[in-house]
């Protein structure tokens, strides 16, 4: 029993997570933003306007398939 209401509990969490996210189509306009990149310098998405393209790729650090994609982040 006790197993069902754990269950049940992650499941109504995840189910009302989604609810309340906020959802964005393409061409949508976000709020500006500033973010540092591994160097520690500060970037700007107003920055960026006009340019065709903007990646934002979080990995973890103590993750081993995320290094698998170095090579790949590192040529974008």
């Amino acid at each position: 029993m006790k197993y069902w209401k754990i269950v049940l509990t992650i499941w109504m969490s995840l189910l009302l997570g989604v609810s309340f996210a906020q959802g964005f189509q393409p061409g949508d306009k976000v709020a500006d933003f500033t973010l540092a990149d591994a160097a520690g310098k500060s970037h700007k998405l107003s920055d960026y306007t006009g340019k065709p393209a903007i990646v934002l790729i979080y990995v973890s650090t103590v993750c081993p398939v995320s290094y698998a994609y170095n090579e790949r982040m590192a040529a974008l």
